[in-house]
């Protein structure tokens, strides 16, 4: 992971002026940094998703936004300053957390039990049901099956 510097003067940018243009280019520097260690959290059964990092990472980005930049304010001001990146794992590894505990099929722990993760069925019938995709990733899959057809079925129009 490289020199923290770049990353620092992003944030103390957005920490000083708040500006729309200081933010998008934090988010840009800091999306790369994000992703993997979001693809890295131990969130259960909902990390062999292909949407889960994406949320994971999405998540962070609503804490360093909310409050007008309240958590870079904060983290700026730190005297002595952080360990950049590990501040960032930290905050990356509450939001998985918080991703998780969200999570329809994750049941948490109380004082008589561990947390743990139930399946949850349709109690409605059909393969309409059955069928339905369950992620984003099966979505789009589905979606550019959809056009692809519609493409091919086009240009056997257009051959006739």
């Amino acid at each position: 992971m490289g020199d923290d510097k770049p990353l620092w003067d992003r944030f103390r940018a957005v920490a000083a002026t708040g500006s729309d243009a200081d933010w998008k280019a934090l988010l840009v520097e800091l999306e790369p940094e994000l992703t993997p260690m979001a693809r890295n959290q131990p969130i259960g059964r909902l990390r062999d998703r292909e949407d889960s990092p994406r949320e994971i990472v999405t998540r962070v980005v609503a804490r360093l936004f909310n409050k007008d930049y309240a958590a870079i304010k904060k983290l700026c001001a730190m005297e002595p300053p952080p360990e950049l990146r590990a501040w960032l794992r930290v905050l990356v590894r509450r939001s998985a957390i918080d991703y998780m505990r969200e999570h329809p099929e994750f049941d948490r722990g109380n004082a008589e039990r561990s947390p743990r993760w139930i399946s949850l069925a349709s109690l409605g019938s059909g393969e309409a049901v059955a069928n339905a995709p369950s992620s984003l990733a099966e979505k789009r899959a589905q979606v550019i099956a959809f056009i692809r057809a519609a493409v091919d079925e086009d240009r056997e129009q257009a051959r006739s």
